[in-house]
């Protein structure tokens, strides 16, 4: 989604270690002194094991990725201007001057494959000097009465290049200025808030609701924050520097590889560990925030609902007496071991969800996360005497433990077919839907599976990678069977969420013409793969190793292949384009593959022989132009277009008003903007329900039912498509 830079936490909110005794402005005046100003900011000095992993680190990323990078003068100026910007990516601490001062260093980053280390951590000790600065200032202006009459704006911005470095510490502190203003605003609101539903609540009974935690004024916590922000960044491990330095030369490559450093490397991709304890989310870490990437399908978060790709974690507590620890600027490992912990206990993270610039408490009860929690779920439709059958599919899935010979091992294909046969079995399916909104992808050999299952001829092509080395490998339909396991009317649901392995199934169906897709504008777009190695097996690690001990190294994810459909196209960038698509808020996203830095480009190989499955090429506009009539004639569908609409020219708003009554408007904007979201998330699970919410949340609930919209246009669609059908002799959307 769009990222609204509200600023309204970062550096202010992240701290290493949360204490018991109550904030006072005397103790934390106190504290700054003695834990800020007085304090010597050292320079790191490189020792010969951290060279050996910079060195094994670069080797591994130029062998082995798709593109066999050289360390040229060009990629060597992009890198200097990277590792600035992975320190300090809204561009609030560092002045142009000290780009320029630096600026010798360009052309020796990298020697004969050796990273320049010395410059590294001169540049990390630059941004300490700067990050006390900035602390010192904002920690005065906390101090400061402020005044919300006058019509300011604080500049969001979507990309870094928006904006530059500031070439003054005057024009730094004005920044800082508006960015502590932006806080007490927000918290004088949310006070306001507070009080008007305290006061238009029903009274209660003594001893009625839980002691819970009462934060400290937020000034005080800001405070506080700015001085276990730097305390934090201070204490830094010389591994996180160095990862930082890394991984600003890795993304430069392509956004998907990078450096892990070991404690890093345990929690990498916590969504596929399926004996995870914990919330079942995707973190990572984006402008000095936590932002949750993706909903393990059947995990508590998902199971909860309130939750949703884009929200920031601004804070995680244990209980609810209890301080919460801040995140924000905090390394991910270090957020991820927080919000982990043992089956039935309750973690309580405060979330800013995304496109709002307030905040609620979401308690969640710790679980185990397992591989069924994620399984295909189906529900037939009885329309006007037609039945059709919808199947969920949150991913592809398989159960890797199991013995290839198992025939009754958990996997997607099994699951949906058995879904498929049984319904069959209990009566005729006219049609079918796949609905594949949000699914992320996953097992490889499961989309070949798949989508071979709906395909007729032994040896029909589904994908092809092609690898850094130009050779191409073609995956074929492997069943046996020469008939589809169903040849029916076939239909594809995905949007900006469905990436990866959901992308080449529905790429395949629709070169193959087997199925309709529908759903947004497109798909999200990546069209890449990654492998993770072991940099302790990179032969200067093994010539060397006694430089390091015992120390662990850490592993690199390297972009090694990328992904083609049948007719020769990536899906890299361009995704796939649905047949029919629906007006869609995900379009307001600005995380999908072609929006993120340093993205390898969309090209095209020769195409492979595929057999063209049905005649429903024909039919398109007359199911393109049934949506229309379909869309004039449904008010529901009218309703939602124009709130889409609504919500994308809002999104689309660049300052964040600062005066009070401007303020107050953009708030109800932001929570009418939420509600409609929430209002057409679809419940697809028999677990998906309507849910009681705290107080907090409720207000971004509307109170009314959820409408899935995009699945009863989707179902009339089909319903369209099986009379067509019937009605031809021919049978255009069925396999011959």
């Amino acid at each position: 989604m769009k990222k609204f830079f509200l600023l309204i936490a970062v550096f202010f909110a992240a701290c290493l270690f949360v204490h018991a005794d109550a904030l006072n402005s005397e103790t934390l005046h106190k504290q700054l002194e003695e834990e800020v100003v007085k304090k010597e900011i050292p320079l790191l000095v490189p020792t010969p094991g951290q060279k050996l992993i910079a060195r094994s680190v670069i080797w591994t990323m130029m062998r082995f990725h798709y593109t066999h990078p050289n360390i040229t003068p060009e990629l060597c100026s992009q890198w200097y201007e990277n590792y600035f910007l992975f320190l300090d990516p809204s561009k609030c601490l560092f002045l142009q001057s000290d780009m320029e001062e630096f600026r010798h260093y360009e052309n020796s980053i990298c020697l004969k494959n050796q990273p320049n280390l010395d410059f590294a951590f001169l540049v990390y000790q630059r941004f300490l000097q700067r990050l006390r600065e900035c602390c010192i200032y904002a920690f005065e202006e906390y101090d400061k009465p402020f005044s919300f009459d006058a019509v300011e704006f604080l500049p969001t911005f979507d990309k870094p290049e928006e904006h530059d470095w500031p070439k003054t510490v005057d024009e730094r502190n004005g920044l800082w200025h508006l960015r502590v203003k932006n806080v007490l605003l927000a918290d004088k609101l949310k006070e306001e808030d507070l009080a008007r539903r305290q006061s238009e609540a029903p009274k209660e009974t003594e001893g009625a609701r839980p002691v819970v935690y009462t934060p400290p004024p937020i000034r005080l916590r800001s405070q506080k924050a700015l001085i276990n922000n730097f305390t934090n960044r201070l204490n830094a491990d010389p591994i996180e520097v160095l990862g930082n330095f890394l991984n600003s030369f890795a993304t430069l490559l392509d956004p998907h590889s990078c450096y892990f450093p070991p404690a890093v490397k345990d929690d990498f991709d916590i969504s596929m560990s399926l004996s995870l304890q914990g919330i079942g989310a995707t973190l990572t870490a984006r402008d000095g925030y936590t932002v949750v990437v993706s909903l393990v399908p059947g995990g508590p978060a998902a199971r909860d609902g309130r939750l949703k790709p884009g929200d920031k974690i601004l804070a995680v507590a244990q209980s609810a007496t209890e301080e919460p620890f801040d995140t924000s600027d905090i390394p991910i490992d270090k957020v991820v071991k927080r919000i982990r912990g043992p089956k039935g206990t309750h973690v309580f993270l405060t979330i800013q969800p995304e496109a709002t610039s307030t905040e609620y408490v979401l308690d969640l009860c710790r679980d185990e996360i397992k591989l069924k929690d994620s399984e295909a779920q189906s529900k037939l439709h009885e329309i006007d005497g037609k039945r059709i059958l919808c199947i969920y599919l949150p991913s592809f899935y398989k159960d890797f433990n199991a013995d290839v010979r198992d025939a009754s091992a958990k996997s997607t294909t099994t699951d949906v077919l058995k879904l498929l046969h049984d319904a069959l079995a209990a009566g005729p399916v006219d049609g079918v839907i796949l609905d594949m909104r949000g699914n992320g992808g996953g097992a490889l050999d499961e989309t070949v599976q798949l989508s071979g299952a709906f395909l007729k001829n032994r040896g029909n092509a589904i994908v092809q990678t092609r690898d850094s080395n130009g050779s191409v490998d073609v995956r074929y339909r492997s069943s046996s069977s020469e008939t589809p396991e169903y040849s029916g009317p076939l239909m594809l649901m995905v949007d900006r969420g469905a990436a990866s392995a959901t992308e080449i199934m529905a790429a395949c169906l629709q070169d193959t013409r087997r199925a309709v897709i529908v759903g947004d504008e497109g798909t999200h777009g990546k069209g890449s793969v990654q492998t993770v190695m072991d940099i302790a097996n990179t032969p200067a690690m093994r010539l060397n190793s006694m430089l390091l001990g015992n120390r662990e190294t850490g592993s690199v994810k390297v972009t090694v292949q990328k992904f083609y459909r049948i007719n020769g196209g990536s899906t890299q960038i361009k995704g796939v384009t649905p047949d029919i698509c629906f007006p869609s808020v995900n379009m307001a996203s600005r995380s999908t593959e072609g929006d993120l830095p340093h993205v390898l480009p969309w090209d095209e190989i020769e195409a492979v022989p595929y057999t063209i499955q049905t005649g429903l090429e024909k039919y398109l506009p007359e199911l393109q132009q049934f949506l229309k009539d379909y869309a004039a004639e449904s008010k529901d569908f009218q309703k939602y277009s124009e709130e889409v609409k609504e919500y994308l020219a809002f999104r689309d708003m660049k300052n964040l008003p600062l005066e009070i009554n401007a303020r107050r408007e953009f708030r109800n904007q932001e929570l009418e903007a939420v509600r409609q979201i929430r209002h057409y998330s679809p419940n697809r699970t028999d677990e998906d329900r309507e849910r009681l919410h705290d107080e907090d949340e409720a207000i971004y609930d509307d109170g009314g039912p959820r409408q899935d919209v995009i699945l009863d246009a989707a179902l009339a669609i089909m319903g369209k498509m099986i009379d067509i059908n019937e009605a031809s002799p021919a049978k255009p959307f069925s396999v011959k």
